[in-house]
């Protein structure tokens, strides 16, 4: 449940891949005074990547039961989502994609693709 008072912290777990995703959502960034959040790693029915878009294999759907898809005030959520390197080499296991060239993408249904349009970052430690 996202409380618009206050910044909102959510954690969702995936049993079948060990992902870890946390989305954390400002105050005052919601337009009801409060909304279910639903985290979703790994979700069915995942659209098929460009051949530009090379998939890391982690993904994480997130919707709010207002149907809102834009935070409000300009405001932005912080998204974390882990990836698996369990002997630490720099590639995400399975895998050639080096861990330092992750970045995340949403799916715009209007257009049908992958876009890279937020901005992320990579913690490697």
């Amino acid at each position: 449940m996202v409380n618009n008072g206050h910044t909102s912290r959510v954690e969702a777990a995936d049993e079948g891949s060990a992902q870890v995703t946390q989305l954390s959502i400002p105050a005052g960034a919601v337009s009801e005074s409060t909304a279910t959040v639903t985290v979703v790693n790994n979700p069915l029915d995942i659209p098929a990547a460009s051949t530009a878009v090379i998939a890391a294999g982690a993904y994480t759907e997130i919707t709010l039961s207002n149907g809102q898809t834009q935070l409000g005030g300009g405001q932005t959520a912080a998204v974390t989502i882990s990836y698996a390197d369990s002997d630490d080499d720099g590639t995400v296991d399975g895998t050639a994609i080096k861990a330092k060239d992750l970045a995340m993408y949403t799916y715009k249904e209007s257009g049908k693709a992958w876009v890279k349009d937020i901005a992320s970052s990579v913690n490697t430690a």
